[in-house]
């Protein structure tokens, strides 16, 4: 094995899961859709950035349980190589410009179209005040990854 054949097989995953989900703009639409749902469901503002790099670390997980699985490994880069492709969007946002991608445009249009109710569920602007910030929830992950036993491999 060596790093570019690792690299075009992962291009080669990303294209089969394309063809198979309707192509690369329905996958990086996919996360937007993710990121809606996880925004929704949990009360907090949600980027493609932050499901991206949720999924690596969720690959990442896997990889620490079975270190040889090479599937684990090359869906990770995938994922890892979404989140880059969201950073830019992500970055503009959070510094508060006004800069939005095309991509993320139709985001706009959607929630604008979703209505108010939805399965007797009102949706919120902003989270209610007993939900923590995902700032604080990374932060208390991060923690309590610090606390987590070393293994002999590290």
């Amino acid at each position: 094995m060596n790093p570019h054949d690792l690299l075009l097989e992962a291009a080669s995953i990303f294209e089969e899961r394309g063809a198979t989900y309707g192509g690369a703009d329905f996958l990086e639409n996919n996360f937007q859709l993710a990121a809606d749902l996880a925004s929704f469901k949990l009360g907090i503002d949600l980027h493609p950035y932050h499901i991206a790099t949720i999924m690596a670390c969720v690959k990442e997980a896997r990889i620490f349980a079975s270190p040889d699985h090479k599937d684990s490994h090359l869906d990770a880069v995938n994922y890892q190589l979404f989140a880059l492709i969201f950073s830019e969007d992500y970055v503009n946002r959070k510094r508060g410009q006004n800069d939005l991608n095309e991509a993320y445009q139709k985001k706009e249009t959607r929630v604008a179209a979703v209505p108010a109710s939805i399965g007797g569920l009102r949706m919120r602007k902003k989270p209610s005040p007993e939900r923590k910030p995902l700032d604080e929830l990374l932060n208390e992950a991060d923690a309590l990854l610090q606390r987590r036993p070393q293994t002999a491999a590290e």
